[in-house]
């Protein structure tokens, strides 16, 4: 048996006071986002401050009386993909273990913490770059690249976000 607390609200609330919470990922990370927002939400009304395109994969939520936010980032790999496009016979993602997803690492200096609900989409099809060269792939047999277990490839890629997101936020300088 587990002896957890109850969730509190106002105590997360008093812990985001003056910080900014990220969930990066897919739809895993918006789903726990959401769920959160709504948890908070019965103690201080969240409000949405942004939204970007039709699909609200980047939304961010202020917490006024607290000066908290929260955002979701869409990203379902912590680096930069080219995804596929099985329309126009592209089968597998092209993933690059040495370039960053912008869309959220550009924003990684005003965040206190993230969560990263990634891994996963390292089992699509995909040929793995470093470099400028291909280093593998996964589930790639009409081409000839080694073939790279699962975990080795994400222990690659996350490994590579948590050392710049460590470099970049100067680790232990923010609260």
């Amino acid at each position: 048996m587990c002896d957890l607390p109850a969730f509190s609200p106002e105590a997360l609330l008093g812990w985001l006071r003056n910080k900014h919470l990220a969930f990066v990922g897919d739809s895993l990370a918006r789903n726990q986002a959401e769920s959160l927002l709504c948890l908070l939400s019965s103690r201080s009304p969240p409000e949405l401050v942004y939204r970007d395109g039709e699909e609200n994969k980047f939304r961010r939520w202020v917490f006024r009386e607290h000066n908290a936010t929260v955002s979701i980032f869409w990203s379902p790999l912590p680096v930069k993909v080219a995804e596929k496009a099985e329309h126009a016979g592209v089968r597998h993602n092209n993933v690059f273990l040495d370039s960053f997803d912008e869309r959220w690492m550009s924003q990684l200096g005003t965040l206190d913490a993230a969560v990263l609900s990634v891994g996963h989409w390292y089992l699509i099809p995909g040929t793995y770059h470093d470099g400028g060269e291909v280093i593998g792939c996964h589930d790639c047999a009409e081409f000839n690249h080694t073939e790279i277990p699962f975990f080795g490839i994400f222990k690659r890629g996350d490994a590579s976000v948590i050392l710049v997101g460590d470099f970049w936020c100067g680790r232990g300088e923010r609260g």
